[in-house]
């Protein structure tokens, strides 16, 4: 059954449910990582001033000029605090260190852009900036962002335009720089037809765009997958063939609604590069 092998496979990367998990230190989610990391920020530097976007996410500024403010995804940082729960001061402490010596803004370089993908709400709490963005499906967007190494910022098009880089090629670059730095993954299989993927860069929701590396990965759709982007880096993909099994995914998905970290439970179908939104009957 679908929800059983589910919650095993989860209790360890996502939900916290299975034994080992019990065994291991207690891991915080997201929201208190992100509530730590900004109180190191201000107790290093109480100049700062440093807001709370979404809850994966903060916006650091050393003035009053909003389009100084670095907007920074915490997910590289967390997913390393959530392998090694022991060494949340260390990280916590390395991340400071970096922020604080480069408050003013790092010139965006072509190499160090990303394509992440997110919903609108995490791009619209952003505090009116301009990021680059463009839709993709229902309300997830891909955004530009700059990797950081323990973080990902937000790439504005101030930013582009003042280093001269054109909007077509910093895609294009963002692009070729994601599919370098993607991986490795983590697949699992929850029932032959439904996987469960991760990935150690924190980019794991983007292989939905490289169906040509799905059966390296050992996922095999005949015709059409049903995607959810639960949460930042986890991907679900399901073959729509059997109908069946697309109703126990669908079961599945709906009651993750509310779970910590879940930033979605929407269900796209992507056939051949064309994106469609599931409508669920009522």
């Amino acid at each position: 059954m679908i929800a059983g092998l589910t919650a095993m496979i989860l209790g360890t990367s996502a939900l916290g449910m299975s034994a080992r998990a019990q065994q291991a230190p207690m891991i915080m989610p997201m929201s208190e990582f992100q509530l730590e990391m900004r109180a190191a920020l201000l107790k290093a530097d109480p100049k700062l001033k440093v807001d709370l976007v979404g809850e994966d996410t903060l916006k650091v500024n050393a003035t009053d000029d909003p389009e100084d403010a670095l907007s920074l995804f915490l997910d590289n940082a967390y997913d390393r605090y959530r392998n090694k729960p022991d060494q949340l001061q260390a990280i916590i402490g390395q991340l400071t260190r970096l922020l604080v010596q480069k408050t003013d803004r790092l010139p965006l370089e072509a190499s160090r852009l990303v394509v992440l993908i997110r919903p609108e709400d995490y791009v619209r709490s952003g505090g009116g900036v301009s990021v680059e963005q463009r839709p993709l499906v229902g309300d997830f967007l891909e955004v530009l962002a700059v990797d950081e190494g323990e973080s990902f910022r937000l790439a504005t098009q101030d930013e582009l335009a003042k280093a001269g880089v054109p909007a077509a090629d910093a895609w294009a670059s963002a692009r070729r720089n994601t599919g370098e730095k993607i991986g490795p993954f983590t697949v699992n299989t929850l029932e032959p037809g439904v996987w469960f993927v991760t990935d150690s860069a924190s980019l794991a929701l983007n292989l939905v765009s490289m169906p040509e590396r799905w059966a390296a990965q050992g996922i095999e759709v005949k015709d059409e997958a049903a995607v959810v982007f639960l949460q930042r880096n986890v991907l679900l993909i399901a073959d729509t063939s059997d109908p069946a099994r697309l109703s126990r995914f669908l079961r599945f998905v709906q009651g993750s609604a509310g779970e910590p970290e879940v930033i979605s439970t929407d269900v796209f179908l992507y056939r051949h590069g064309n994106w469609s939104v599931l409508e669920r009957s009522k």
